[in-house]
């Protein structure tokens, strides 16, 4: 019963960080839906792989905290790393911190010193804004 419950703590992180990310995706590309796929598909495969490059996934963090691991093939069975757990929740905490705080100060921007893309075509619909 206490995997249970760490299991579900793992699930609501992961989807508060993925969340995050994908918020500020949102809030930053006019199209967000094409990064974020190539971001899902391709970069968070990079967690199968030696060496240090997976600690550049969430993958790999959330990963780490889940104490039983299915069977895996490939690289990942003969390479998977697992993280402390302290390390992987200061990172996923830093992680959903950074990525909503900069979407709160991309969307609090003033619209003079800020680049903004509309959504929709009628007046008063939503505006996302970044600096830059």
């Amino acid at each position: 019963m206490p995997d249970l419950f760490r299991d579900m703590g793992v699930v609501t992180l992961a989807l508060l960080s993925y969340g995050a990310l994908f918020t500020l995706l949102g809030v930053l590309l006019k199209r967000p839906l094409i990064p974020g796929l190539l971001f899902v598909f391709i970069w968070e495969r990079v967690a199968d792989l030696p060496g240090y490059l997976p600690r550049l996934t969430l993958t790999a963090y959330l990963r780490s905290l889940i104490r039983h691991r299915p069977a895996m093939e490939g690289f990942s069975g003969m390479f998977g790393q697992v993280l402390p757990a302290p390390l992987c929740l200061e990172v996923l905490a830093g992680v959903v911190v950074a990525f909503l705080r900069l979407c709160r100060q991309c969307r609090t921007s003033p619209a003079g010193n800020a680049t903004c893309h509309r959504r929709g075509t009628r007046e008063g619909d939503e505006q996302h804004c970044w600096s830059g």
